[in-house]
């Protein structure tokens, strides 16, 4: 659902599919083919949280900015199940694995992996582009292989098929 906060209204790009019971706030912006699954929250109420082209938001994560950080994804970016996302920059393409938490001040850059239940903070340092991260605290263990790219692609082409089949045939059954 969509919340209007003091004078910002929620900006919603072209086919968006967000969930009945995710929370898009105030400051927040959703690019075109972007979904936002259920239990998701985007509180856009310090900075502006800017979500690019056909990036998703899986169910029960939250993402939120900070006083000097708005929160920006690039274009098909996937954020797992149950991620913390706060106050930092994700590239293009990059894969954020469930339950895992990103902290203020983190630029992750394109083509990016994190492995589930990742803590991910600014102590990492500078991060590369392609780079696989895991842990916690997390450390960048090496590059992105080629079968993790694939999987992250399949990942982020999924959602844009499953956000499609939601926007043409849910229907609540009374």
């Amino acid at each position: 659902m969509l919340f209007k906060l003091g004078n910002y209204i929620p900006k919603i790009g072209e086919r968006v599919f967000i969930a009945d019971t995710a929370r898009v706030i105030g400051n927040v912006e959703l690019d075109d083919d972007v979904s936002i699954w259920y239990g998701a929250v985007l509180r856009g109420d310090i900075l502006k949280i800017k979500i690019g082209k056909g990036s998703n938001v899986q169910e029960g994560s939250t993402i939120h900015g900070e006083p000097n950080n708005e929160v920006v994804f690039g274009e098909n970016v996937t954020i797992g199940h149950n991620c913390i996302i706060h106050g930092c920059k994700i590239g293009d393409n990059s894969l954020i694995g469930m339950g895992s938490t990103i902290t203020d001040d983190v630029i992750i850059p394109k083509n990016c992996f994190i492995s589930s239940e990742s803590l991910v903070t600014s102590k990492i340092g500078k991060i590369e582009e392609g780079s696989f991260i895991k842990g916690n605290p997390a450390k960048v263990i090496g590059k992105v292989s080629e079968q993790q790219l694939k999987i992250m692609e399949l990942t982020y082409k999924s959602y844009q098929d499953k956000k499609d089949l939601y926007l043409e045939s849910l229907e609540e059954i009374k």
